[in-house]
């Protein structure tokens, strides 16, 4: 096992690929990209490739060519949609094997494992791997949230069951056992769903991340320096910082204006703290295991329970991954991802059937 190594954890469309190619563009570093997307392997056998929006980014898949053979020995889809939410003391051996195996394959170079599926794993990983450095990235969640819509048909792009390209409505299924809330009259508009995932994201890496970076105003704002300080975190040495820093490409901000007013998303914004207050998350998530700050706060809690049904749950997201790995590989991967939720959804009818059990009658 190496003695240091360095995990990056950041939700979709943080600016995780631009920090993953800042050190996959360092020769002493060896940066994995999203080693737990489900359909990891797949993309790797139709080599799929960078979206314009990933500026200077011409493969993702260059350190596991190397290691195919194995890496389908060790990989498993539900890495990605399944127990997204692990605590300190939770069992996934299987998983804790794969990143084993990824930073024992690196050849003597530094194991870089960027990750957007381990922000709700935190505790976990840092259990399992206390040696790592766990550097967390975040964004605007409005620049964000647009950055996961913008592609899609704008009169769908407020559906709180949005799925969105970047697995919006798969997250709260996986993690609506936990989170109960994701399917409570609270989440009114996709935006409130992506605020209410940010906003817990946020809380647990700031919580039990080395190194927070803030998107904006550290990478884009001072690339040269942010780059410095992450290089120094990391224990890197010769690297040229001026050459790293030109991979920082400045992405449009406020596309949000187009869908509603600055006020409104302040009020979404100030519902989702304040229900997240209540149930206890603002002061404890992170730093005590869920079960206890249930505890501190059980009528806050109470109004949710018995609104998911685990199994069921579980049972759907396996399905709809080996879904979603059956279509994609019989088909053209560059077609537009709502033809294949659409798909899968009429097929499947996960999210339909969700929304069925968990907000008839719901008065919360």
């Amino acid at each position: 096992m190496p003695e240091n190594m360095l995990f990056i954890t950041g939700r979709f469309r943080s600016g995780s690929t631009l920090l993953w190619n800042i050190f996959h563009n360092i020769q002493s570093c060896y940066a994995y990209y999203e080693p737990c997307h489900d359909l990891l392997l797949t993309h790797i056998k139709h080599n799929s490739l960078p979206p314009p929006s990933h500026v200077g980014v011409n493969s993702y898949w260059d350190e596991y060519l190397p290691i195919l053979d194995e890496l389908e020995v060790f990989h498993r889809i539900e890495f990605g949609v399944n127990r997204l939410f692990l605590e300190e003391n939770s069992k996934f051996e299987d998983l804790a094997r794969y990143i084993h195996f990824l930073i024992s394959s690196t050849n003597n170079k530094l194991p870089v494992l960027q990750f957007n599926r381990m922000d709700f794993r935190l505790p976990w990983l840092r259990k399992q791997f206390p040696e790592a450095k766990i550097l967390h990235l975040f964004r605007n969640p409005r620049d964000q949230w647009f950055s996961m819509v913008r592609d899609l048909p704008r009169e769908c792009c407020m559906d709180p069951f949005l799925n969105t390209d970047y697995e919006l409505m798969t997250w709260s299924c996986s993690l609506g056992v936990v989170f109960p809330f994701l399917f409570s009259s609270h989440v009114k508009t996709s935006y409130h769903r992506h605020y209410l995932l940010w906003r817990l994201s946020k809380l647990m890496g700031e919580h039990l991340g080395d190194f927070s970076i803030d998107f904006e105003q550290d990478i884009l704002a001072k690339p040269a320096k942010t780059i410095e300080r992450m290089i120094t975190f990391a224990e890197i040495e010769n690297v040229d910082i001026d050459k790293l820093a030109s991979l920082v490409v400045k992405p449009g901000t406020g596309g949000w204006q187009h869908f509603e007013t600055e006020e409104w998303f302040e009020f979404a914004e100030r519902e989702c703290d304040a229900l997240l207050e209540r149930l206890g998350f603002f002061q404890n998530f992170g730093g005590m295991p869920l079960s206890e700050i249930i505890k501190m706060n059980p009528r806050d809690w109470d109004q949710f329970r018995d609104r998911s049904c685990k199994a069921a749950m579980e049972e759907a997201l396996k399905l709809f991954a080996i879904s979603r790995k059956q279509d994609l590989e019989g088909r053209n991967l560059s077609k537009v991802a709502t033809e294949y939720y659409e798909k899968s959804i009429k097929n499947l009818g996960i999210f339909g059937f969700l929304k069925h059990i968990c907000t008839p009658n719901d008065n919360i």
